[in-house]
This record gives C-alpha cells, structure tokens and sequence, in this order.
C-alpha cells in the first residue's frame, strides 16, 4: 500500500492574524516542503533531521520566545533542540515567527532552520525565503479532525497515536521491552546504534527472546491497518519461533532476510526503502477511544531480528454489515485461541480451576446468535478475559516448573520439604503468587537437606547488608568510605539451615581510604567473623589489588537455631573493603566431624573490644549484639 504522508492543508487551524503567536503546547514540526517531521536521527539518533515518522516537541511560551523539548535524550536529562542542532540538549530560546496563515519560520542567532531532502539533517541559513525554511504545527487534535476525511481509497496517517514510531533510542516512556515471557529483561537487545543512524531496536540472538509493548488508543471507531518494517537473519537453516508485529491477538510475521543485511545499521538503511514491510495487520473498533496492545516479539533464541518504521491509517467508519463480519472473525480467533489452551494442557499445565471454565466458556461462545452483534461482543470480551487468564496461568506455570525439575535433584530430605509444592504443581492448584511461593519453598528445601558435602550455594544471599550505601556480590565491586566509623559491618546473614558444619566461601580484602598504600596484616584495621569466630584480615592498596586472589574459606559450626551469618566488622576508623563475591555454601555434616586445619582464628583481633568472652560483638547503631542478632 503505497506510503501517503499527512496533508494538512486542509486542516481548520485557527489564526487570529499571521502575527499571533503560537501557543504552549505539543507539537508535530512538519516541514512545508515535503511533508517529514523535525525529529531526532543520523549522528547519535539525536541530530535534528527530517524524519518520516512523527515526533511531538513541548513548545514552551516565555517573554516572546520558545523552548523546544523533544522529550528524546542521550542517557542524560537534557532533551532540547538548541543550536549545537542536537535534541539532547540544555534549552535554548527560539524564535517562532507566522510567515502566512498556520506556517513558521523558526530561527536562532545563527539563522532559520531549514531542510530539503527526505531524511537529511536540519542546518541553519540565513535566508527566509529560501525553501525548506516553512514549518507547520500540528497537534493531536489536528489529527484526529483529519480523520473526518478519511476513505476506503484515501486513508489518513495516524501514526501519531504511536509513542515513538521509529523506535528510536533514548526515547524514554515509550515502550516496555521485556524477555519473550514477560518475566524479565531482554538479552542482547538494542535501541539504535550509537554514532551510526539507525533508527530502530532488535534483537540479536536473545537467550530469552524478547517482547516490545506499547498500548494506544484509537479515538474513533472505523477501521484501520498498523504495518511496519521487519527483518530476521537465521542462525544457519533454524526457522523456528519467527518473530512478529502484533496488534492484541493479530500478528504479521517478519520477512526473511534478501539483500545481505548483517546488523541494526544496514538493517535500517533497508527500512528507508521499504525493503521489509510486513503484512499489514487489519482492525476494525465499533467504538471510540479503543485501548489496543501493539508491538513486536520474537521467542528464538538463534535468529536476529530488526524492526521499526511503525504505520497506523485510518480508512474511516466501516458498515454494519462490514462490522459483523469482523466481529464473527475476532470471535473464531479467539475461540481457536481458547481451544488451543485446551488441547495443549496435558503439556502446558494450567490452573484445573481455569482450565474447567475455559471449556465451559468455549462451549457456549460457539453458539453465539452469530447474526447479532452485541452478542458477539460479549461473547469475545467474556472470552477474551478467561484467554487471558489462562495465557498467564501457562505462563505461570512454566516459571515455577523450573523449581519442580531443581528438587528432583535433591536429597531425601529436601524433596520430602518440597514435596506439597510438587503436588500443587501436578494438581493444577498454583496460586497466583506462585512463582515468590515456589522459589521460597525450593530454597527451605535446599537448606533441609542432611546428606554430607550437599551443595547449598544456592541458598546464599543475592547481596550484602550493610548499615549504610550499597552492597553487590557482583565481582569486581568495590564500596569504599572516606570515613567509615568504627563498629560498621557488612555480612550475609542465612536462617534455617540443618544444624551441623558448613564450609563457607567468600572474597573479602580489607583496604584503607585515609591511609591509602599501608598494607600488611590487618587485625587493628577490620576482621572477619563467621558466626562466633573471628579472624584476622590482610590489608592491601586498594588500587592495586585483585580481590579474586582472596577466596576466604571458613569452617562454622551451625546450632539449633539454624543461623550462619558471615562478614567484615571495620574496626579503625577509615577502614574500607572490597567486598565482592559470596562463592559457595556446602554442608559438610553433624558437628565435629570435620578436620579444621589451616583456618586459625587470629589471637589479636580487636582484644577486649569486639571480641568479648571469645564471642564476636557487633555494634549496630549503638547497641552490641551477637551475631545471631540478640541483643546483649
């Protein structure tokens, strides 16, 4: 369908005379001369261009002069068009001047902005008549009168109902870009190309696939297409699992790479021709100010993937025979949804509950009155909610079956700990919260288990308390102070453990901020403890040590009350460390039964002032407690 650009000549814009001026608000800046948009692209996807796509600009009014906000920045706050003639900038006045009813020059000290070619960047001249110098401010509400004029024959253009259209980079609070299942961030996922112009995201073989959401709202009803430019390159002869453009239950898959594309770059370049327009997908509304879901995913894990250059027409008002008709294809796809739900439930569990009212359901919209179109509305949005439910309830499903498969390799013990989770599972009775819920009971089981040498790593903490800043077991973090008070601790702290022996590893160096270059053996700067003993620590230059020379490895005893908790005390004011890494937890057996040897604890550690009666003290805001947390 051959590309058609907003015409506003027609629009009813409002002039009071050719020297009001314009007034605070959102706005598209469209070139007079040939129709694209003053947007960010080329350099850093932040130049200011001619782009094809929209994008809104909040032009602000102040003492006879205008800010131009682009809403589009280059991972910093600022977001303006100023005359460096980037929009990622410090603000800068403008002046806005009517040249003839609904058309502006727009000129800084250097000159009037001005562009002529398709795609091409935004320069300055001094010539106001000189062509390509004319802009147009277009609102929404510009927008959405134009559709009045829409036909079957003469669509009107409204990818500006789309927040970021291009999907550009920097461009906050557009879209959502989540793993393939929702549950997570997307792997190797890309936003533009930094220096180079590309204009558009992907996905470049993606552990966890990806998925990329954006709802809008059409304001009136009728009928519309949404299309794009999409590519994928296989890895060797793998076809599975083509990513696609989406809009609610539609999709239109991505075109096989043709013309030798190897990234985001070439991929865009290709975008700019056409090369990759995809299906477009049809919707029909019989309401106004319909919520849509639109986007783009894609579940392989060996394919790259490029998309953009998004496209919304509005074709006008569809008849009621017309309406039926698309109302009776929107049920058939639902239902076929539905029942394939049902026919996969023996492999993708689903809660017994939904699944029951899903065949229910089914049953009844097949015989909807298929001549009545209220009828069939409700049937689609009873449906549709249940579809839902249940594609959450899969989902879900899937995500605590990782658990399931994890206990099956547990000892005796932690399976039987397991085991009422297990049977939630093969009944169909998860809960919603299922997913924190099985986590949590796997990881009790993991610390149940009573078989000698068990690994129990897992149950180790995912970061480091502390009293004050920020804490990450990621290697190479390091946390340092200029002046860290005496009694300061950082530590892990793990409950529910059997009672017995553990062998607990962990990279701790000690290093000093004030006394930067001292090293040596650290037992009047800051010690180690696990649970009641205590140890020594060296102390080496901060800026030339490697903590991951450092594995620290201690034997501690666990009591009844099932607590380990390990750790650095500072002990001289100043001190610092670097703290990076908790590396394994084993269980070792009952107490007693292991030979300690070469783990000393050091006799001189903080004497008489954090190691009391052989025990380790720490001071928390003032107050000495055990290392179990009593309070002494």
């Amino acid at each position: 369908m051959k590309k058609i650009l907003l015409s506003f000549v027609s629009f009813a814009i409002a002039v009071a005379n050719v020297n009001a001026q314009l007034a605070t608000g959102d706005y598209l800046i469209q070139n007079v001369e040939n129709g694209q948009y003053l947007g960010g692209g080329h350099s850093w996807g932040t130049r200011a261009s001619l782009i094809s796509k929209p994008q809104f600009f909040t032009v602000t009014l102040s003492n006879g002069k205008y800010t131009l906000d682009s809403h589009q920045s280059n991972g910093g706050s600022s977001n303006y068009l100023n005359s460096s003639l980037f929009v990622d900038q410090n603000s800068e006045e403008w002046s806005i001047n009517m040249v003839s009813e609904g058309v502006y020059t727009i000129s800084g000290e250097t000159g009037f902005l001005y562009a002529t070619e398709l795609n091409s960047e935004v320069n300055f001249i001094g010539d106001a008549t000189t062509a390509g110098t004319k802009w147009k401010f277009v609102t929404m509400d510009d927008i959405v009168a134009s559709m009045a004029s829409a036909t079957e024959e003469n669509p009107v253009d409204v990818t500006a109902f789309i927040k970021n259209p291009e999907l550009k980079r920097n461009y906050p609070n557009t879209w959502t870009v989540t793993s393939f299942d929702g549950t997570a961030s997307a792997a190797n996922y890309f936003e533009g190309n930094g220096e180079n112009m590309a204009s558009c995201s992907g996905s470049e073989e993606s552990s966890n696939g990806f998925k990329t959401v954006q709802t809008i709202t059409l304001p009136k009803a009728g009928k519309y297409t949404l299309s794009a430019q999409g590519v994928y390159i296989q890895d060797g002869s793998r076809n599975e699992s083509l990513p696609y453009l989406f809009a609610g239950d539609k999709m239109s898959k991505f075109i096989i790479r043709k013309n030798g594309e190897t990234d985001i770059v070439s991929a865009y370049a290709s975008f700019l021709n056409n090369t990759y327009s995809v299906t477009p997908i049809e919707i029909v509304t019989t309401d106004d100010n319909v919520a849509l879901e639109i986007g783009f995913a894609g579940a392989a894990k060996y394919m790259k993937a490029y998309f953009g250059e998004l496209e919304l027409k509005f074709f006008g008002g569809v008849s009621d025979e017309y309406a039926l008709e698309a109302a009776n294809e929107s049920l058939d796809n639902v239902i076929s949804q539905a029942n394939s739900i049902i026919n996969k439930a023996n492999k993708e569990l689903l809660d017994k509950y939904i699944l029951n009212d899903l065949k229910v359901l089914v049953s009844s919209a097949a015989k909807t009155d298929r001549k009545s179109k209220a009828a069939i509305d409700a049937a689609i949005e009873e449906l549709s909610s249940l579809v839902n439910q249940a594609k959450a309830s899969v989902t879900l499903y899937k995500n605590v079956k990782t658990y399931v498969d994890k206990a099956e390799k547990l000892d005796a013990d932690g399976q039987s700990v397991f085991a009422a989770f297990k049977a939630a599972y093969n009944n169909g009775e998860v809960d919603a919260d299922g997913v924190n819920e099985f986590a949590e009971g796997y990881i009790n089981a993991v610390k149940a288990q009573t078989t000698p040498e068990t690994d129990m790593t897992e149950a180790m903490p995912a970061s480091w308390e502390g009293q004050t800043g920020e804490y990450s077991q990621t290697y190479p973090e390091a946390y340092s102070h200029s002046s860290f008070p005496a009694g300061k601790i950082i530590y892990q702290h793990i409950e529910g453990l059997t009672p017995g022996e553990y062998e607990v590893k962990f990279i701790a160096v000690a290093s000093l901020a004030s006394w930067d270059g001292q090293t040596g053996f650290g037992s009047d700067i800051a010690q180690i403890y696990v649970n009641d003993d205590a140890y020594g620590i060296e102390v080496f230059n901060q800026k030339d040590c490697d903590p991951t020379s450092f594995v620290r490895t201690y034997i501690a005893t666990v009591g009844e009350d099932g607590v380990l908790e390990y750790g650095i005390q500072n002990i001289a004011e100043g001190g610092c460390w670097y703290v990076a890494q908790a590396l394994s937890l084993i269980y070792k057996g009952v107490a007693g039964t292991t030979a300690v040897e070469g783990v000393k604890a050091s006799t001189t550690v903080a004497a008489g002032k954090f190691v009391e009666n052989g025990q380790v003290v720490i001071v928390k805001n003032g107050a000495k407690f055990n290392v179990n947390g009593v309070r002494k």
